[in-house]
């Protein structure tokens, strides 16, 4: 988890561990599940002008970043299921059991 500049740490981390049981509980509809896709997919392959366009190709470049990486990444993002997010709840657990907490500012 990150947060920003947050006035109100307590709440926020109070919401940090209550994401694994909001995760589980998830009821997305088809169209809440076809928006949060195409949402996330507008980040991946967001708008760019011809200059951030170059800056991204050179980034990726030099990171070794291959399209196929970044196809696989898209095929996941669509592919995406209800039953996804309910699986991912797992993981946050081990996050909220086993992580730790830094605050820095």
């Amino acid at each position: 988890y990150l947060s920003y500049r947050d006035p109100n740490l307590g709440a926020t981390w109070k919401n940090y561990d209550g994401a694994p049981d909001f995760l589980k509980e998830l009821e997305l509809g088809e169209d809440e599940l076809s928006k949060a896709i195409i949402g996330c997919m507008g980040d991946v392959d967001s708008y760019m002008l011809p200059d951030a366009k170059g800056y991204q190709a050179m980034l990726r470049h030099l990171l070794g970043e291959k399209d196929e990486t970044r196809q696989r990444l898209r095929d996941q993002i669509l592919s995406t299921s209800v039953k996804d997010f309910h699986n991912f709840a797992g993981a946050l657990e081990q996050v909220t059991k086993n992580g730790g907490l830094c605050v820095v500012g």
